[in-house]
């Protein structure tokens, strides 16, 4: 006992040392130990990784040992981790119009991003140059991240603050480094959520060894980890968190779900989709187990109240971007895309330049997904109480 405790001490404070270096990007809690540079990063995520392997594979008995699979994941994370540390610029792009929203909520209490437009040099554009007609600068990004954001934001504050009050250079503008690497964290934190929660519903339905090996597939062998650690500043990554908290919710109590259930499954929709609005195709998912209910015939007061349930909690978890459209715009609820009315285009979905272009085409650069599609033929097959709602957010 005194062994494992005295490890996990010397877990927590290494975790808490490398967090440290990764948001200040040099700092260390202990400095005259071990120099904070790449090199020192990279001795404490391997002493921690042993440590870890240790505390929860080692030190435990054979009965209470966490999964092998999840401990494979968490190994896996630390040299990410330092991945994510020498990765370059953490805003570009898409990024720096996502991260707006967490520095205006934050330092200005409001949604006005003409200080951080000006900040950025994006003032002058076109799009953005001319107020909306609530007297506000317009975005066509989503609240969600920034949103997801603030308590990693508010941790990056209370970093400098300290910094500020021991007397060493501090930027406390909201746009400094110690900032927005701790948002940075915060988006490799939700992505190593995401791949965990899939592969806890992997778990459920599959040998421990496909189900980690598809998580390890899904991680790597995708776009994940590229915008966990080169492009922490953007959705992706916090929007598979978002879906992946989804599935797994709607997975985990399928058969009888409770009214309650459903509301806090419309919650965990709406959440997601204020990070993503086309998120909002996975509530196919529910709404095929309650068509289903009604099909085989279930108690009709208990579906409608379910499905009423479902609603609300939906409305509830997507208010955020509700009001921030309200805010930028004058509408609670746009009919269509901020970017414009023909920036989407059902009728003409360039399915073939979609998968096939030799430009980010979805199945020509992620080859993964072929088996990811083919294998639901089997899966519709040998399971198709679990493969067949998942169709329909596929296609």
């Amino acid at each position: 006992m005194t062994t494992r405790r005295v490890v996990s001490v010397l877990v927590a404070l290494l975790l808490a040392d490398v967090l440290l270096i990764v948001v200040t990007g040099s700092t260390s809690l202990w400095p005259g130990l071990s120099p904070a540079g790449t090199w020192g990063l990279a001795a404490r995520l391997a002493l921690l990784a042993a440590l870890l392997f240790a505390r929860l594979r080692v030190l435990v008995p054979r009965a209470r040992r966490v999964a092998g699979g999840w401990v494979v994941l968490l190994l896996l994370a630390l040299p990410a981790l330092g991945q994510l540390h020498v990765a370059p610029a953490r805003l570009s792009g898409d990024g720096y119009m996502y991260y707006v929203y967490v520095r205006s909520l934050v330092k200005d209490g409001d949604l006005d991003f003409t200080n951080e437009y000006t900040h950025y040099g994006q003032i002058g554009r076109e799009d953005l140059r001319v107020p909306t007609v609530t007297g506000r600068r317009r975005s066509v990004f989503s609240v969600g991240s920034g949103i997801m954001w603030i308590p990693f934001f508010l941790g990056g504050e209370a970093v400098a603050r300290a910094q500020a009050a021991l007397g060493a250079p501090a930027d406390l503008s909201g746009y400094g480094r110690t900032h927005v690497n701790a948002v940075a964290l915060g988006t490799f934190a939700y992505g190593l959520a995401a791949v965990l929660l899939v592969h806890a519903v992997l778990r459920r339905h599959f040998r421990p060894g496909v189900a980690l090996a598809a998580a390890i597939l899904l991680w790597l062998a995708t776009f994940l980890h590229w915008y966990m650690v080169q492009q922490p500043a953007m959705a992706p990554a916090i929007s598979a968190f978002g879906t992946a908290l989804f599935v797994w919710l709607w997975d985990r109590r399928r058969p009888g779900r409770s009214v309650a259930g459903f509301a806090l499954l419309g919650l965990a929709l709406g959440l997601a989709m204020c990070i993503r609005w086309q998120n909002a195709i996975f509530g196919l998912l529910p709404a095929f187990d309650l068509l289903r209910g009604a099909y085989r015939k279930e108690r009709a007061p208990h579906l409608f109240a379910a499905a009423a349930a479902l609603g609300l909690g939906t409305v509830v978890g997507a208010f955020p971007q509700m009001l921030a459209w309200h805010a930028l715009y004058d509408i609670w609820i746009m009919t269509h895309a901020p970017h414009g009315t023909d920036f989407v285009r059902l009728d003409r979905p360039f399915l073939l330049e979609t998968l096939f272009s030799s430009r980010h085409g979805l199945l020509s650069w992620t080859p993964v997904l072929w088996g990811a599609f083919l294998g639901f033929v089997p899966l519709v097959r040998w399971r198709p109480a679990l493969g067949l709602p998942l169709l329909g957010p596929v296609l």
